[in-house]
């Protein structure tokens, strides 16, 4: 018989076994999943490297600016690729 962690344990305590990694919704720098600032932001919460991104974002969704935010996150994705 097979038994996986999932069984047993939360969900976060075994990504943080397993150290799983993530980018960083404003950055994009890579960063362990356990070690994420967390915002819930334009409906979503979102996983931040820092503090620094997380202010940032704060600062948008204070400003009602999620839509141009996230309309310039757009166009540097597509252009970027």
């Amino acid at each position: 018989m097979h038994l996986s962690l999932t069984q047993f344990y939360p969900s976060k305590l075994v990504r943080w076994l397993k150290r799983e990694k993530c980018a960083c919704f404003h950055c994009g720098d890579t960063m362990r999943v356990d070690k994420a600032v967390t915002l819930h932001f334009a409906g979503q919460d979102r996983l931040l490297c820092c503090y620094g991104c997380h202010a940032i974002l704060h600062t948008v969704q204070k400003n009602n600016l999620v839509d141009t935010y996230l309309s310039a996150k757009a166009g540097q994705e597509i252009s970027s690729a």
